[in-house]
């Protein structure tokens, strides 16, 4: 039993009734929901903001290593052109000294004894030298073995030729 203290003719109709209930009935249940989708969209964003963080802090740490591997490359880069550079004037130097073998080898040779080709690299020389009878050839093959302290000695090639003579194609290294 409800007491009502106000005279029946201030007392709303019934269906008033009804209809203020369902107002504060559907009022409460709309804050319900305001309040959680509040809630939902706070979280949302503290969440989505610290995974902005994370991202630019992964960015950050990325960014440091692509300058860190793009030092290394430089590095590299310089190693790979100075390696060049020593190996070209490792073999300049070595082309040098065959020269100097070369020359000190011809100007030891017999009068008799012409050099038709000569083709000097760093890695190996190949001579070739036209004898005019056998008797030239120990007095060039021995200094080649004893005197210019050459690594590797072929012979390529030997062919006669009665009307010119001995064709030695030697190949030396240092």
């Amino acid at each position: 039993m409800r007491i009502n203290l106000l005279p029946h003719e201030l007392s709303p109709e019934s269906g008033l009734n009804k209809i203020a209930n369902i107002l504060k009935q559907s009022a409460i249940y709309a804050m319900i929901v305001f309040l959680v989708l509040g809630m939902g969209a706070a979280g949302f964003f503290i969440i989505m903001g610290s995974q902005a963080a994370n991202l630019e802090s992964r960015q950050a740490a990325l960014k440091n290593s692509l300058e860190d591997l793009s030092q290394a490359e430089q590095s590299f880069v310089l190693v790979k052109d100075r390696l060049a550079k020593s190996k070209q004037i490792v073999s300049q130097t070595k082309s040098a000294e065959m020269l100097v073998a070369m020359d000190s080898l011809i100007s030891k040779m017999p009068p008799t004894v012409v050099v038709s080709e000569a083709e000097v690299s760093s890695e190996k020389t190949e001579i070739n030298f036209l004898a005019k009878n056998s008797t030239d050839l120990p007095q060039i093959l021995g200094p080649v073995l004893t005197q210019f302290g050459f690594s590797k000695i072929v012979l390529k090639g030997i062919n006669f030729n009665p009307a010119s003579g001995y064709l030695v194609t030697l190949e030396v290294s240092l």
